[in-house]
């Protein structure tokens, strides 16, 4: 654990718990095996490390630090449970800035997609590919952030290709993620193939890589449907995050496990969404905040706990105003209409029989 951070003996008793339920054969591998296949030699720098609190999901400019993962700054906001995660690339990439995940910006500017292409081509004739490859990663950024997800593919997976290639494990990694990360985000259709290059960036990817390689692998079998898959991908979240001494992995792996968890254990649910809770106040993280109480309302509705229920979903929707998160306002305010129906359909039916 980090200096400063309370200590929580229940951890390592959840783990154990989930170990019990879904068991440890899962398909996303553990963090002493990653599973998949035998990684390839090369030079090899960190892709990730969490920087405490992150500013994950949100536009920022190049990478300074060469880094994968989002990095501190102050009002940023770190990463809502359900978004996948995106590796940064290094910073020799100088890439573009990224847009927030799902809220794509206006088409780049031709003359920019034109540079890129124009310097690839003539790295290809100085018989440099892999410069080559990372200035058509660069196009593949600009039109990501345009929702162009076709196009920004064909780019990454130019990248994928010269790093299989050339044995740079670290440009691999980033090409499986950010391939699999657009996938993702094209819908419930394209999940299955997005999961296969989740499962390469995992066997690829060091041990911060791997928490946003399990991190996202849970997401996608969640949306598969096959939540024993999910929570065991994000069990194993949960383990590098602790090993990283990484609270704002931590919080995220212990959302993604009180959602997965629903169906299986509530008491397990809760006791990882309290945790998140706890975190997400300690790195005055708003949405995270919301999202956590968000989600113990929806765990006290499922125990039939209405007045419960009805107290966290009000707390979310005052979280929700005070940073002008209208969609967690909407979520709230939709959920407190059910609450309080529910509550008074069980009073009218209890008046009919007394």
């Amino acid at each position: 654990m980090v200096v400063g951070q309370a200590p929580w003996p229940e951890q390592e008793e959840l783990l154990t718990s989930y170990s019990a339920q879904v068991g440890m054969s899962g398909r996303g591998g553990t963090p002493g095996n990653a599973g998949g296949p035998a990684r390839r030699q090369g030079q090899h720098s960190s892709q990730a490390r969490l920087r405490e609190p992150s500013a994950w999901g949100q536009p920022e400019p190049a990478a300074a630090s060469g880094t994968g993962m989002p990095g501190a700054g102050g009002g940023q906001k770190m990463p809502r449970v359900s978004h996948p995660l995106r590796v940064e690339p290094p910073a020799e990439y100088n890439s573009p800035r990224r847009t927030a995940i799902g809220k794509p910006a206006g088409r780049p500017k031709s003359s920019q997609l034109k540079d890129y292409a124009v310097l690839a081509s003539a790295c290809r004739r100085a018989g440099k590919p892999a410069n080559a490859a990372q200035l058509m990663f660069n196009r593949g950024v600009l039109h990501d952030n345009a929702g162009e997800a076709g196009q920004a593919l064909r780019c990454y997976k130019d990248l994928l290709r010269t790093s299989l290639e050339t044995g740079d494990v670290v440009s691999e990694a980033l090409a499986c993620n950010c391939i699999g990360v657009t996938l993702q985000m094209q819908g419930a259709h394209k999940v299955e193939e997005a999961l296969k290059y989740h499962l390469q960036h995992l066997a690829a990817a060091d041990v911060p890589g791997k928490f946003i390689a399990h991190s996202n692998i849970g997401l996608a079998y969640q949306a598969l449907g096959e939540m024993e898959e999910a929570a065991t991908n994000h069990q194993q979240a949960l383990r590098y995050a602790i090993r990283m001494s990484s609270l704002a992995g931590e919080s995220l792996a212990c959302g993604h496990l009180g959602m997965v968890s629903r169906q299986v254990d509530l008491s397990a649910a809760k006791a990882c969404t309290e945790r998140q809770l706890q975190l997400a106040r300690t790195l005055r993280d708003q949405h995270g905040k919301g999202d956590a109480f968000l989600q113990l309302g929806a765990l006290a509705q499922s125990s039939g706990e209405w007045n419960e229920a009805q107290h966290y979903y009000e707390q979310a929707l005052r979280v929700a105003e005070s940073h002008a998160d209208t969609e967690g306002s909407n979520i709230a305010t939709c959920n407190i209409g059910l609450t309080q129906g529910n509550m008074e359909f069980e009073s009218f039916l209890s008046n009919l029989t007394t």
